[in-house]
């Protein structure tokens, strides 16, 4: 999410990357106003392939991949009632209302009070936001995805007076003195490299593409670049791409699909860096009943799958679960307020976001929700192994 004049106003979107910056899970409705105050226990939110059968049986088993959730010793004792700060990018997007719910369900399971904005893709409510938690004095602010650019003088005005910051679910840019202690989010390389290697291998290495990319978004940046990288490698062109208008985004990405496919008939496939940009070129396709043309994905969440189910021409997108990163902040601030320990900004690699490739012909039955090991019964899990009184 661009997540400057064009840079604040593409950080208004940075939650609709992820799907992402994503990205991602269920819908949730956004407050309608500025700001609200909420107890956090108020808001929580066919066949398939080896890879994702496998991620699902060892959610219970803790597979090794995500890192050891043994307790650690020295830790523990009682938790403080704390007030968090929390401001979203964007509530009305799916990923970044599933980041939301999962922080709210950790700061309920820990008794703290969680005051709520939507900054509702507004740069200037942005930054009037995150000043407005620091005059609150919370005791720490909390942001889905937003820009240190874009909310600069309250994360200063925080750091000066020792109110920790930390962003989640999205990687944005952290570049220099970070105002954000820490930025927790999935790999955007990674995610866009899984679904970029099997559409060239699905296409045999041969064919052009048309694009739906967003470079002013930083983690779509990265994701774009990457995939562009890997098709000149093979061999093949991105012929055309366009930036979705956010403000009619769905009905601009059916037109402007439709304008690229149309404009390079030759173009066997599309690629979308977004979550909800997915049904849609694919429903674009079959209203214009084209053929030999696949869509592959970054994100998705459960449009997506329904896609996926039917097939045609939905062929895979690359998921993650950002929603994760929400525990990873809450037990970050947990040890910063019980034990007094700095916010480490490598502590999403102790547990990492995993990512799986979802194809038509593996896409599972159930919700995209189950597709990755629930990581709140395993942070709850270790807290109280830890001693923490809660």
């Amino acid at each position: 999410m661009g997540h400057r004049a064009s840079g604040l106003i593409a950080v208004a979107f940075v939650a609709m990357a992820l799907v992402v910056a994503g990205c991602g899970g269920s819908g949730k409705k956004s407050s309608s106003s500025s700001s609200t105050t909420t107890s956090a226990n108020a808001n929580s939110g066919g066949g398939q392939s080896s890879s994702t059968v496998t991620v699902q049986q060892s959610a219970s088993a803790v597979p090794e991949s995500l890192g050891s959730f043994a307790p650690i010793s020295g830790l523990g004792g009682k938790v403080p009632k704390e007030t968090i700060g929390f401001v979203n990018v964007l509530g009305s997007s799916p990923a970044a209302a599933a980041c939301q719910a999962q922080f709210l369900r950790a700061a309920s399971v820990l008794g703290w009070t969680v005051h709520v904005a939507d900054a509702q893709g507004d740069p200037s409510k942005m930054a009037a936001d995150v000043s407005a938690m620091v005059t609150q004095q919370v005791n720490a602010i909390v942001t889905v995805s937003i820009e240190q650019s874009a909310a600069e003088q309250g994360l200063t005005q925080a750091k000066a007076q020792h109110i920790p910051a930390v962003s989640f679910c999205g990687a944005i840019t952290n570049n220099g003195a970070p105002l954000y202690a820490g930025d927790y989010a999935p790999n955007d390389a990674a995610l866009s490299a899984t679904v970029t290697r099997y559409m060239i291998d699905a296409l045999g290495g041969k064919g052009d593409v048309v694009a739906q990319f967003y470079s002013p978004i930083n983690a779509l940046a990265r994701r774009d670049a990457v995939a562009q990288a890997m098709l000149a490698q093979a061999g093949m062109k991105v012929v055309a791409s366009h930036q979705v208008n956010f403000t009619n985004s769905v009905q601009d990405t059916m037109q402007s699909t439709l304008a690229m496919l149309r404009a390079h008939p030759e173009a066997k496939a599309v690629l979308v860096d977004q979550d909800f940009e997915f049904p849609v070129a694919v429903q674009a396709i079959k209203n214009a009943g084209l053929t030999g043309v696949k869509v592959f994905g970054m994100y998705g969440g459960d449009p997506a799958f329904q896609s996926l189910r039917q097939g045609g021409p939905a062929a895979a997108i690359a998921e993650s679960n950002p929603e994760a990163s929400g525990w990873t902040v809450a037990d970050q601030l947990l040890k910063y307020f019980v034990n007094k320990k700095p916010i480490d900004p490598l502590a999403m690699y102790d547990h990492p976001y995993p990512i799986a490739l979802v194809t038509a012909a593996n896409v599972p039955a159930g919700p995209e929700a189950n597709l990755f090991p629930d990581y709140g019964p395993l942070y709850e899990a270790q807290w109280k192994a830890e001693g923490y009184k809660f």
